[in-house]
């Protein structure tokens, strides 16, 4: 299994979601390659609302975009997982 990265210069961006306050304070995009075939993916790291909590979620995004796209899309991905996550049952 090949990796490839490349780290997004981002300016850390602060949003509010469902009440808590969060900061994405990273976002890379890479690719992996396994058996032959690579997938595109993002890593997105987030800043909770307290300093020692931070949420780290990586995405698999279509291969076929540019590394502006994947990282729009990745974002928009990641933000979905963590919605999915934060309304699971405890």
């Amino acid at each position: 299994m090949a990796v490839c990265l490349a780290t997004c210069a981002t300016d850390a961006f602060s949003f509010f979601e469902g009440g808590s306050y969060m900061q994405i304070t990273s976002v890379e995009v890479g690719c992996v390659t396994a058996a032959g075939r690579e997938k595109r993916v993002v890593t997105v790291r987030v800043k909770l609302g307290q300093p020692q909590e931070s949420l780290r979620i990586t995405v698999v995004v279509p291969e076929a975009s540019d590394i502006p796209s994947a990282r729009e899309c990745g974002i928009a991905r990641a933000k979905d997982f963590a919605r999915q996550f934060a309304s699971l049952d405890s």
